[in-house]
């Protein structure tokens, strides 16, 4: 049994401590995972509102050289600093207000119309950042040396005249290894769990960043919280494997109003919770040792400790039916044992006699209690209607009713008497009196509550406590009682 308790405490010990590291761990790792993802979403809107400016940037200072004698020079030295500075920029170019490309980094699409290209477009209305694409025009300017295709971020600003008209357009590419790098750099070995993971969607959920692209998240649960904007960490299982998804939605940054892409950073929960499955293993083990050690040593301890006790169970047993002197073995073991020993040995040649006075002392009581509640009962209660007299009512109030009121809770008192009451019982007699005095009772007990208090104060004076009664209805009640 002392094996069992041992187990049972262990194992319970070992669930709870499981489950509570599990619950921080997994808090952690949350927080992890939540970090990750709105770290990568912030880097994305940040590197996208540095383009946006400094694209309006230019946008801005390039009406001050439209005089300047080499403003084509002065131009494509402008873009050079930049792609310079900034290589995640592909390609920047000036365009014309009629879609020519008019100068450009490195010279590329120089006389090409881009009138057609959706940047361009949406640039003569205002600034503007298009979602990821592939390039069409410039692939096969820049090379491509990967398996993939390049893939482009689109940036551009109208260009105004001091007339305030539209003149031309400053465009620029975006490089999608600059996203590439950012990923790779939150998902270092030494800051991250093993085979974690970070997963860029596009507005639909497919994915525009991860291991397999264009694949589509949009019925996974944590897909469609952060789709509608949420943040959070969630369980799913993806690919038939269960991982920890955190998910946050990029929101832009200052007036940059941002794609409305959604970042998923995963984990696996089997990589996730090995430490706690290594620390779960160890105590089992524990426990199973607890409870075998601790069984082996209750036993001896328990039979050292019970057998003069069992044989002095026996003997009294054997010879304590009778009240004639008994004669108990000498019992051995430890001090207590032989001290009880002796008790047993002057207690059992008592018993009989404790038994006899013992009847008699408990007869006495219970007449004696019976005595008692008889008398209470006469002092609380009138004797005429059976009702509380003065005494009872106030006791049980004190006693009863007060500890259960409410604060806000309505209680009314009835004050009662019979009207002519002398003229009756000079006219009738006392017993007629006694006899509408008994029925007056009766009326005001059967129109009462079960927690209503029904008393009779002296003479033809009554008094009803109505808990939980408002006035109105306790006027209503009395009125009752007199017809």
């Amino acid at each position: 049994m002392v094996a069992a308790v041992i187990f049972i405490c262990s194992f319970t010990i070992i669930g709870l401590m499981e489950w509570q590291l599990t619950e921080r761990l997994q808090a952690r790792i949350g927080d992890r995972l939540s970090g990750l993802a709105q770290d990568m979403a912030d880097r994305l809107d940040q590197g996208l509102f540095d383009a946006y400016w400094q694209i309006q940037t230019i946008s801005r200072l390039d009406p001050l050289i439209a005089n300047h004698p080499d403003q084509t020079s002065k131009r494509r030295e402008w873009l050079a600093d930049l792609q310079k500075n900034f290589p995640r920029y592909a390609w920047i170019g000036f365009a014309r207000a009629d879609g020519t490309v008019e100068v450009a980094t490195g010279g590329l699409l120089e006389g090409v119309s881009v009138a057609e290209r959706p940047w361009f477009k949406e640039a003569l209305t205002g600034p503007f950042v298009g979602d990821l694409h592939e390039a069409l025009l410039l692939e096969r300017y820049l090379g491509n040396t990967g398996s993939e295709p390049l893939r482009f971020v689109d940036v551009a600003a109208p260009i105004y005249d001091p007339a305030g008209q539209v003149i031309g357009v400053v465009g620029a590419h975006l490089y999608w290894a600059w996203a590439q790098d950012i990923r790779s750099s939150l998902l270092r070995p030494d800051q991250t769990f093993p085979e974690t993971d970070i997963l860029v969607l596009d507005k639909a959920g497919r994915t525009v960043l991860g291991p397999v692209l264009g694949r589509d998240f949009s019925t996974l649960g944590a897909v469609q919280k952060v789709l509608s904007g949420a943040t959070g960490v969630a369980p799913e299982t993806i690919d038939g494997m269960e991982k920890l998804v955190s998910f946050a939605p990029t929101r832009g940054f200052r007036d940059y109003p941002g794609l409305g892409w959604r970042i998923l950073a995963t984990t696996p929960t089997a990589v996730a919770y090995a430490p706690i499955r290594e620390v779960q293993a160890g105590l089992a083990l524990l426990g199973l040792l607890s409870g075998a050690v601790g069984a082996a040593l209750s036993y001896v301890i328990a039979r050292r400790l019970t057998l003069p006790l069992k044989h002095l169970a026996e003997d009294a047993e054997s010879s304590g039916r009778t009240l004639d002197t008994v004669f108990l073995s000498r019992s051995g073991g430890s001090r207590e044992v032989v001290r009880l020993s002796q008790a047993l040995r002057a207690l059992i040649r008592r018993i009989g006699t404790y038994e006899q006075n013992l009847a008699s002392v408990s007869a006495e009581a219970s007449a004696l209690a019976e005595d008692n509640s008889t008398l209470r009962e006469l002092a609380l209660t009138d004797p005429m209607t059976g009702l509380l007299n003065r005494r009872g009512f106030f006791e049980s109030v004190d006693h009863l009713l007060a500890p259960t009121l409410k604060p806000d809770e309505d209680i009314s008192v009835l004050v009662l008497d019979i009207d002519r009451f002398k003229t009756i019982n000079d006219t009738h007699g006392h017993a007629v009196g006694d006899t509408v005095i008994k029925g007056v009772a009766r009326l005001c007990s059967q129109q009462g509550r079960d927690s209503d208090l029904v008393a009779r104060f002296g003479g033809e004076e009554f008094v009803v406590l109505l808990p939980g009664c408002p006035g109105p209805a306790a006027v209503a009640r009395g009125d009752r009682c007199a017809a």
